[in-house]
This record gives C-alpha cells, sequence and structure tokens, in this order.
C-alpha cells in the first residue's frame, strides 16, 4: 500500500512518496521515501517524470499524460488527488501541496503513512 503522487510546472517535475510498507494487517514506516531517481517498477502502477512532463505507467502497461499537471498512484491516490485539485484554486505551488496532499493521503487511507520528501526532477 503506498501512495505516490507527483507534478509539474512545464519545467521541473515534482515528486513525493509516502514511508509505508504494510501486509494489510500491519503498517510500519520504512524510513526512506518510495521516489527514486530511476525507474524501479516495483507494484502494478509507475510515475515517471521526463523532461517536465508527468506520465502514468498503469498495470496494463498503457502510458498515460493526463491534462492535469498532477497525479497519483496507489491505495492513497483519490485523497491525495482531491488535495491537489483544491490546492490549485489557492495558487499553491504543486511542490508545496505535494506534502500537503500525502498527509492527506496519510489520515484518511490506513495504507498510507506520511513522508514530507519531495525530489525535484529537472528535465
Amino acid at each position: 500500500m503506498t501512495c505516490i503522487i507527483g507534478c509539474t510546472d512545464g519545467t521541473n517535475v515534482y515528486m513525493a512518496g509516502d514511508e509505508c510498507a504494510s501486509t494489510g494487517d500491519y503498517s510500519t514506516v520504512i524510513g526512506f521515501s518510495k521516489v527514486f531517481k530511476k525507474c524501479t517498477p516495483c507494484g502494478t502502477e509507475v510515475l515517471i517524470g521526463l523532461r517536465g512532463r508527468l506520465f502514468t505507467v498503469q498495470d496494463d502497461f498503457s502510458v498515460v499524460q493526463h491534462a492535469e499537471p498532477y497525479d497519483a498512484v496507489g491505495c492513497g491516490c483519490w485523497e491525495a488527488l482531491a488535495v491537489m485539485y483544491a490546492l490549485q484554486y489557492f495558487q499553491i505551488p504543486g511542490q508545496e501541496a505535494l506534502p500537503k496532499a500525502l498527509a492527506a493521503a496519510a489520515k484518511f487511507n490506513s495504507g498510507v503513512m506520511c513522508g514530507d520528501v519531495v525530489r525535484v526532477f529537472k528535465a
């Protein structure tokens, strides 16, 4: 279970991930983010930031680039996406909204434990 969220401003891609490892009955903080500079697929969906663009590789290997400048994967994706959607109306930059989105996912989804690491990818 996880929540990985990313956004782009057209030049930079910002990504953040939670620090939860769980078995369904047990959850613990693993002490490191699940955001990597190299693609290391370990689940069914992967976020990829490339040259200022954000893509989702879905479980059927289709590659999607959404109209919105943000996306999320994992069990906490809906909570995180709702926060990103709401915060855009307050003109909060994506890289500042990411920790808030992860915190909401952790608050309302037991499969997510919040980490506050935001890694910046420049294309």
